[in-house]
């Protein structure tokens, strides 16, 4: 299966998350580090290799740390996944038949707000076309 990008979005030194450290009462001196986790909203655009037409009707998921973030692409082959943690992620997308069109990497780094990865192709020509939407 043939693949690729565009554009690829990668930032070199993003933090997946801020470590702020708050004060513990109880005259110990101490302190407890508090952890705020950042996550992404994702948005791109999914289109055929060969013929650059829009790939409606897809899933487009991320597994990871045992959470599934899926949504399907509309008509214009346009998708937005929402609060994906940052950092490696591994975008699965299939038609409507489950049949897997490819996978590819992207780096989440926007530390909140919405990344964009551009366009994706995928070349689809060894499966059918998907149902109308």
């Amino acid at each position: 299966m043939n693949m690729s990008k565009n554009k690829i979005v990668v930032a070199g030194f993003a933090l997946a998350s801020i470590s702020l450290f708050a004060g513990c009462g109880g005259g110990g001196g101490g302190s407890t580090p508090v952890v705020l986790v950042t996550n992404t909203n994702l948005h791109g655009t999914l289109l055929d290799t060969s013929t650059l037409q829009p790939l409606g009707g897809r899933t487009v998921t991320i597994t990871t740390g045992g959470t599934v973030y899926t949504t399907t692409s509309a008509a214009d082959g346009t998708f937005t996944l929402v609060g994906v943690p940052d950092g490696s992620q591994t975008l699965v997308v299939k038609d409507s038949v489950g049949s897997t069109d490819g996978t590819v990497v992207e780096n989440v780094s926007q530390n909140g707000g919405t990344q964009e990865l551009g366009n994706i192709k995928f070349d689809i020509s060894s499966f059918p076309p998907p149902p109308p939407i």
